[in-house]
């Protein structure tokens, strides 16, 4: 189930975000009351403005239901599940390891902020030298895309956004060069990404 609310709930989305602070914010209160385990099914009372009768269901989330009018998944089911994690694992761990994905894409976007002349000094301009171009653009690649271990599925766009401008950052100034440099780093690159895919 906790696996389940990891999946259902996206921490990047706001709606969600707040959705996630409301219902702590009822669990941490202690607003979870008359707590029954029926099979695979959890019944709850909710004391917010108005009481809620929470029914969760472990197997399938989606299929749980609550006396309040939300539509969909709402704060007092995501407190009755907390009430009930807080049985066997700690929430405050839980919550860290649903907000690690959007804490792991804002670390991948900082390492993307930089200024040009920043990125120039970085490596400097390439002169016409294919072996010194692999041998730059292989650097970079590392270090951007593999620098803090095997990176995520969600944290690889960001990472290779932040590579790709250091790469441009790093062409030569000649626009037929400039167009050589470019080919050779995308196929480069392109290697490198199916070699990333593979593992």
């Amino acid at each position: 189930a906790a696996n389940e609310w990891m999946e259902a709930l996206r921490a990047e989305n706001p709606e969600h975000e707040r959705l996630v602070q409301k219902g702590l914010m009822l669990f941490r209160q202690g607003l979870v009351y008359q707590l029954r385990f029926d099979g695979d099914e959890i019944n709850a009372m909710v004391q917010d403005v108005t009481p809620a009768k929470v029914q969760l269901n472990l197997d399938f989330i989606q299929l749980s239901t609550c006396s309040c009018p939300a539509d969909e998944l709402c704060r007092h089911q995501l407190a009755v599940f907390f009430q009930l994690l807080s049985k066997a694992r700690s929430v405050s761990t839980w919550v860290d390891e649903w907000r690690k994905p959007l804490m792991e894409k804002k670390v991948a976007k900082q390492l993307g902020i930089q200024k040009a002349k920043d990125l120039l000094q970085t490596a400097g301009r390439q002169k016409p030298n294919y072996d010194r171009w692999i041998a730059a653009f292989d650097e970079s690649f590392h270090t951007i895309m593999e620098g803090n271990g095997e990176p995520k599925p969600y944290v690889i766009t960001e990472l290779y956004k932040v590579y790709t401008r250091r790469m441009k950052a790093n062409a030569p100034y000649e626009q037929e060069w400039k167009l050589l440099y470019s080919l050779i780093g995308h196929v480069f690159s392109f290697k490198k990404l199916m070699g990333i895919s593979v593992k």
